[in-house]
């Protein structure tokens, strides 16, 4: 289910860590923090150009700048591989802990998190609450001890992955106690500068599937409203999970059809982590003699009396 608020503690600014962050990076934590599609464990698909939308003067070299910051200081982890990225400490902050349904529905989403790095730091969000299912469920996200999440991009990790969200002193290259240095080179005004991050690095470029399932690629010119093809095809992945491909496929045309104009159509990801295929009505195809419907005058007026012509 969408979101339509987000939670922010006013003890935020006591925190010197987020004081210490930029405007925009406070700014792009905020935006986090009301996306519709935060789940409650956290996690969100990294759209970066629609982020970047929100604002007539930032693209999405800013955002991702800005994201860098936050997972400098740990308040996000994302994973450029899965363009999914996890809002750390949500599930304490934003009372889904406090909630048993609530927290029952963030664990069954976290399971669907498709990053090795997410699920292991979402496992290790998990195990904070002292709770019994959700050490459960961190256990199937990422079992207990492993040192680090597997390295997708063959860049290695320096020392170890972060522990959550505690402070801790700094080090002389200004790293918190626990906290994972991971270098990559970004590009900057032309310029290629190592930049330090506490999240997987971005590879340069993104890889990029070599081709998609050609049952997706029929469902994603049926749609017509696009989006982001690589973050729908993970949402179908999900979703297909949850019901059959015919039935997926069979209830597009009906929502097409009840929506002609595509600006007014959910991007496919939407309609797919919305189960919407659910509410679609397919026409009923009218058998011959069916009179149902506005009247029509017949196209031929022979069908009239001569009389009254």
């Amino acid at each position: 289910m969408a979101r339509n608020h987000g939670q922010i503690l006013c003890s935020i600014w006591s925190d010197r860590d987020f004081t210490g962050l930029t405007v925009e990076e406070q700014r792009m934590y905020f935006v986090l923090l009301s996306q519709r599609l935060l789940n409650h464990a956290g996690v969100v698909p990294m759209t970066l150009q629609k982020w970047a939308n929100l604002s007539p003067d930032t693209t999405a070299d800013d955002v991702l700048r800005w994201l860098e910051g936050l997972a400098r200081k740990r308040y996000v982890v994302f994973d450029p591989a899965t363009e999914e990225l996890l809002v750390r400490s949500l599930i304490r902050n934003d009372g889904v802990a406090k909630q048993p349904q609530v927290l029952k529905a963030a664990l069954r989403v976290a399971l669907e998190v498709d990053s090795p790095l997410i699920r292991w730091a979402l496992a290790e969000e998990l195990r904070k609450l002292d709770s019994e299912q959700a050490s459960r469920t961190a256990d199937a996200l990422c079992p207990k001890g492993s040192p680090t999440p597997p390295e997708p991009f063959g860049q290695p990790l320096v020392d170890t992955l972060p522990e959550g969200f505690a402070k801790g002193g700094r080090d002389s290259r200004g790293k918190g106690e626990g906290e994972t240095s991971v270098v990559r080179s970004s590009h900057v005004g032309g310029s290629v500068s190592p930049t330090i991050l506490f999240a997987v690095p971005e590879p340069e470029p993104v890889p990029k599937p070599a081709s998609y399932p050609q049952v997706f690629e029929d469902a994603w010119l049926a749609y017509g409203r696009k989006g982001a093809k690589k973050t729908a095809f993970a949402e179908w992945r999900r979703a297909t999970r949850r019901a059959t491909v015919a039935v997926i496929v069979a209830a597009i045309p009906a929502y097409v059809d009840s929506t002609p104009d595509p600006k007014f159509r959910k991007d496919f990801e939407r309609w797919l982590k919305g189960d919407c295929w659910e509410s679609a009505v397919v026409p009923r195809r009218k058998a011959a003699g069916d009179w149902s419907g506005p009247y029509q005058d017949p196209p031929d007026d022979s069908v009239y009396d001569e009389e009254f012509r």
